[in-house]
């Protein structure tokens, strides 16, 4: 009998300490996912503890790899530098994905259990925006709420979807000229395999994003913007399209309201040779001046080196009833940052017309895409009318400073902010 007991008690003690050892286990996270430092300076310890020796620090906004969690410690890694730090002073850093699964369930929390809120198709692209577990939170525009889908179905390069046969449709090519490319990538003008002028009848037999892989009747493949593609079969000869017809292509009597950042004293972001206000005045000129050809009536915040505050810019836009508020700006940061990124502010009355510009922006520079993005600005916030605001390179980097201060950049920016416009007014 005391032998029974005695093995009973063993037992019992060693229970106890597999269960202490699971409790001490660091949940090791399904998914890898980027975390931004949000402390100025962030100890990075051998172990989860704060008594445990630090082996190195992270300055502000650095971003990191989390791999793995245990209570509120994080394993993380930066460079060469691999170890525990406080969660609390990590921010998670939103990231792009595609479903890969033919159907995805979104739900209202991350279990399985949770009621369904949609289901999104095999190549959505989707912006993870949290995460849980192996739970990614997203926004789902059309219920006004955030949702949960499985990462186990979200890959982090676009997602190819192939178009059966037999539903193959033919689509008609609605810009002046667009690219055809070897792969859906605007960052570069090396992958244009060949053009294809307006009206000319193609097949899209696969898509993946907003791209689809078209087919010409000579044969010719690629990959092209699915935003200059209609399944609408142009009239025959091309009939000029009404003034009075606000799905038109024609841009003809609308009134466009072109706001050149900053001026007079203020300079805005400053480069190494030249300065935001003069670079925004000369891009707004060649946008002018092509508009005008257009037909359209053009609006100008300031045509000088002239300090306008913005409450009056936002009035001029309210005076005239702007069809659009396009502002024109150049950014700053770090000497490495790059690219183009435009903001809007009302999702319903700002994002197409900021979304657009920005797709051919892309696509007519060959600049870095940094996205369409909600800005709390005053000419947007304030402005009853639709607003966009484009940011169109880095001053603060040499070398884009080199190409953005150019003629033919400016040139670029002016023919795709045209052809935006038409796009957007088409699609309105």
């Amino acid at each position: 009998m005391k032998l029974n007991s005695f093995l009973k008690v063993f037992i019992t003690f060693i229970l106890f300490l597999s269960f202490l050892t699971l409790l001490e286990r660091p949940a090791e996270a399904s998914t890898t996912y980027k975390s931004k430092v949000n402390a100025t300076s962030l100890n990075v310890r051998s172990k989860a503890g704060t008594q445990y020796s630090a082996i190195g620090s992270l300055k502000k906004n650095q971003v990191v790899s989390v791999s793995k969690v245990s209570g509120s410690w994080s394993y993380i890694t930066a460079g060469k530098t691999k170890g525990w730090v406080s969660s609390k002073y990590l921010a998670y850093v939103s990231w792009k994905g595609y479903v890969n699964a033919t159907y995805l369930n979104v739900r209202k929390s991350p279990s399985t259990s949770s009621a369904k809120l949609t289901s999104l198709k095999k190549g959505t692209t989707v912006t993870i925006k949290g995460q849980h577990g192996n739970w990614g939170k997203v926004y789902i525009s059309n219920k006004k709420a955030y949702g949960w889908l499985s990462l186990n179905h979200i890959s982090t390069k676009p997602v190819s979807v192939a178009t059966p046969s037999n539903t193959v449709k033919t689509y008609y090519v609605t810009a002046d000229v667009l690219n055809v490319r070897s792969s859906t990538s605007t960052s570069s003008s090396k992958n244009i395999l060949f053009t294809i002028k307006k009206n000319e009848a193609v097949q899209v037999t696969a898509t993946q994003g907003n791209w689809g892989k078209i087919k010409t009747k000579a044969g010719k493949t690629g990959w092209a913007s699915l935003t200059y593609l209609s399944t609408k079969k142009p009239s025959t000869p091309p009939a000029k399209p009404s003034s009075n017809d606000p799905s038109s292509r024609s841009i003809e009597d609308k009134v466009i309201v072109l706001d050149a950042g900053h001026g007079g004293y203020d300079p805005g972001a400053l480069g190494k040779k030249f300065n935001e206000k003069t670079l925004t005045l000369k891009v707004v000129q060649q946008i002018k001046s092509l508009l005008e050809k257009e037909g359209t009536k053009v609006v100008l915040t300031r045509s000088t080196d002239t300090y306008i505050s913005l409450p009056a810019r936002v009035t001029i836009s309210h005076q005239y009833k702007a069809d659009a508020f396009v502002s024109i700006h150049f950014n700053s940061g770090s000497k490495t940052a790059a690219g183009i990124e435009t903001f809007y502010y009302s999702k319903s009355k700002d994002y197409p017309l900021s979304n657009y510009i920005r797709e051919v922006l892309i696509d007519y520079t060959g600049m870095k895409n940094r996205g369409t993005k909600y800005g709390d600005l005053h000419v947007l916030r304030e402005n009853n009318q639709p607003a966009t605001l484009l940011e169109l390179g880095f001053l603060s980097n040499p070398n884009e400073e080199t190409k953005i201060s150019t003629t033919s950049y400016f040139q670029k920016v002016a023919s795709a902010v045209v052809e935006g416009l038409k796009v957007y007014f088409e699609n309105k």
